[in-house]
């Protein structure tokens, strides 16, 4: 079985790091033939996303390989026809369709933190560069907004079920009662991800995400996923985002319910072993 939960990310939201004033997304990009470079500046400023398409549920979502390729494609600099993939267990893969060289700078856009969020958003541990545009560059760390739990299954799953808050009743003085109902109900519902990790796997699709932050040591080279279950739940709060959770043949598209948005992790099974059951509680938007 496999296991794993996407989260979507709007771009006017993202962190702002180092000196930057406003949120964004950017890379340098440069095709070289041997003669004078062709250089372009890619940037996002607005816009909300996901790895794994989910427009046939929500259409306020566009699944950002699809985005980075009209960007890409739309560049007036760049003569390249270009394919961006999106894989859930080894992350983006960016070719062209020139047998020239193909750079992608990180640290050469425009503004340079914003160059940092795309990098770490695509999986990426530096300035790609070397490589012909048909072999392009793939992941090689695991990307940001993506989780894959310890165990590949989830514990306690209620699947999805009515909302409680589908009726109201008020009862009067002498036993009469009145009803209030919604015509539909909400579809929640809830698990836990247990025996979650404390430390970093050095493998992209190896199970497990560290849990807490601290956990997290963004400062060495085989850090492959520096992204924890603490960050989700921060990010989570940022704004209406959606889960896309992967499980097996089951691809669901969830939001985190209000009594569900705060990280809340206990010790698995009472024990004082570092692992961590992650609690869940969602309301079901539809399936892919």
């Amino acid at each position: 079985m496999a296991l794993r939960n996407e989260y979507s990310w709007d771009v006017a939201l993202l962190p702002i790091i180092g000196a930057e004033t406003a949120p964004g997304l950017g890379m340098g990009v440069t095709e070289d033939s041997g003669g004078t470079p062709a250089n372009a500046q890619i940037a996002f400023t607005t816009g909300v996303y996901t790895h794994t398409d989910i427009s046939s549920v929500d259409s306020a979502f566009s699944a950002f390989g699809a985005a980075l390729k009209a960007a890409l494609d739309a560049d007036a600099t760049l003569t390249g026809t270009y394919t961006v993939t999106w894989n859930g267990t080894t992350g983006y893969t960016i070719v062209n369709d020139l047998a020239t060289t193909l750079d992608l700078g990180f640290t050469t856009a425009t503004t340079t933190e914003h160059g940092t969020n795309l990098r770490r958003l695509l999986g990426f541990s530096a300035n790609q560069t070397g490589a012909t545009g048909t072999t392009g560059y793939s992941s090689n760390v695991r990307p940001y907004y993506l989780v894959i739990p310890a165990i590949q299954g989830r514990s306690s799953y209620s699947r999805e079920k009515e909302s409680p808050d589908i009726v109201n009743e008020a009862i009067a003085d002498d036993g009469s009662r009145v009803f209030i109902a919604k015509a539909t109900a909400d579809k929640v519902g809830s698990w836990v991800h247990p025996a979650e990790i404390e430390t970093t796997p050095a493998v992209f699709s190896a199970a497990g995400t560290p849990t807490h932050k601290a956990m997290v040591d963004a400062g060495t080279a085989a850090n492959d996923v520096p992204w924890s279950w603490e960050h989700s739940f921060e990010h989570l709060r940022t704004h209406h985002h959606r889960v896309l959770v992967i499980d097996g043949s089951d691809s669901e598209v969830w939001e985190v319910r209000a009594d569900g948005m705060w990280f809340d992790p206990s010790r698995w099974a009472g024990t004082d072993q570092p692992l961590w059951a992650i609690p869940f509680k969602g309301r079901k938007i539809g399936a892919l």
